[in-house]
């Protein structure tokens, strides 16, 4: 925005000196450089208008005295918007000469800037506030905005869910508007990355582009104990969502998650998007359960342990205000109570889905919560085929027009209803 700004005024400055006329100068500046002031001025008081609403959800959380500060900051951030908002209209009066139109130019440029640093600092703020109480703000998702930018931190549950979403997109023919990264890294829990952005993690890291338009130099690998990139990735984009979910081990123990065991850390997690990120939604991704007869399976059937992954979404849900779910778990719950299902469960080793339709039921649920809405393109019908799977190898099973069209179902259900388990084959579509 400097450069930006530094440009203009140069710019400008070089006119004048080829144009003694102040009113061609005049003319010159509202084609140019006040159009980029009113621009960022307008920006200025969206910004203020947002973190207005943030500090009001603080009112029955936080102390009085902590929310009374934020207003009285907020309140002096305006009074300096409105300022320079009225000194770029009296500026276009003719009340002042060139030399001193120059010199107003660079000190609006300054003065934006600086706002724009107040701003952020009171965005940090109230999301370090919010960080001391259980519910926090957490914005409605936007599903229309202009190049929606998603960022989803897992492990390779994450990757199930999206390795076959890219085909599913094309096949779709929706726009190209919206970003879609992930942030992976094997086995990760809610405490991994926060042990990664301490630099104190033990294991690589990857952010990886997914779908949609790729971002300039957001993609990378992370050494172990270097969380420089993940760092980097939560600090210069400006996330409209930002989805986390537990490692499998203990998905399906809320309890686990508030403490500061190997299953814990999640206030932190959240705390650390919300002084980043205050603006973006904080959703989840409600992933699947372990196949029955998997070792780890504590509970000894694939549904029971779902139960217990989907009470523990309730719980966070309710704890941290995260409305928005993708219930791919769910969804492939739906599918395991289908005519289709057999003794794997669709998945390869007992933990993952299975290459095919295992993945392919994930991927529709992801489209189904988080394409669909913003498109109004639905997973049913799309065309998204794989036939060539050797589905002699446990687990796998090619998407046919047959077994789609069940996935499909299996994920739109699981999008209307993610805490019951719904039989695809009992719903006509």
């Amino acid at each position: 925005m400097r450069k930006l700004f530094a440009l203009i005024i140069l710019s400008v400055g070089l006119m004048a000196s080829c144009n003694s006329d102040l009113a061609e100068r005049v003319e010159v500046l509202e084609n140019t450089t006040v159009a980029f002031l009113q621009s960022s001025i307008f920006d200025l008081y969206s910004e203020c208008s947002e973190l207005r609403a943030e500090i009001a959800a603080l009112e029955m959380t936080a102390a009085q005295a902590d929310v009374t500060a934020l207003k009285k900051s907020l309140a002096a951030l305006e009074t300096e918007i409105r300022k320079l908002s009225s000194l770029l209209d009296t500026m276009m009066d003719g009340y002042y000469t060139s030399e001193e139109i120059d010199t107003l130019l660079r000190q609006m440029s300054e003065d934006i800037s600086r706002l724009q640093t107040s701003v952020a600092e009171l965005e940090k703020r109230i999301a370090e506030t919010s960080a001391t109480v259980s519910k926090m703000y957490n914005p409605p998702v936007n599903f229309h905005k202009a190049d929606l930018k998603v960022l989803d931190i897992g492990n390779s549950y994450t990757q199930d869910a999206q390795t076959y979403l890219p085909q599913i997109i094309k096949a779709s023919g929706i726009d190209n508007d919206f970003s879609l990264y992930r942030a992976f890294r094997p086995s990760a829990s809610f405490k991994t990355w926060v042990d990664c952005w301490n630099d104190s993690d033990n294991e690589n890291y990857s952010v990886d582009f997914c779908a949609g338009t790729a971002l300039d130099g957001i993609s990378g690998s992370g050494r172990a104990s270097d969380g420089a990139l993940f760092r980097k990735t939560l600090q210069s984009v400006k996330w409209d969502i930002i989805l986390i979910h537990q490692v499998s081990t203990y998905s399906n123990d809320y309890f686990l998650w508030e403490g500061d065991g190997a299953g814990g850390y999640l206030q932190e997690l959240i705390r650390i998007i919300r002084i980043t990120n205050p603006q973006a939604t904080i959703g989840y991704l409600m992933t699947h359960s372990y196949r029955g007869t998997y070792w780890a399976n504590s509970e000894g059937s694939s549904y029971q342990r779902w139960r217990n992954i989907a009470d523990a979404t309730k719980q966070l849900k309710l704890e941290y205000d995260i409305d928005f779910i993708i219930p791919y778990g769910t969804a492939v719950q739906n599918l395991r109570a289908s005519s289709l299902n057999d003794s794997y469960e669709f998945s390869e080793d007992g933990t993952h889905m299975g290459a095919g339709l295992g993945d392919y039921v994930a991927g529709c649920c992801y489209f189904e919560s988080l394409l669909a809405p913003r498109y109004g393109v639905s997973i049913w019908g799309n065309a998204f085929r794989l036939t060539d799977l050797d589905e002699s190898k446990g687990g796998r099973r090619n998407i046919t027009d047959q077994t789609a069209v069940v996935a499909q179902k299996a994920a739109i259900l699981a999008t209307l209803d993610m805490w019951n388990v719904s039989d695809p084959d009992d719903y006509d579509m």
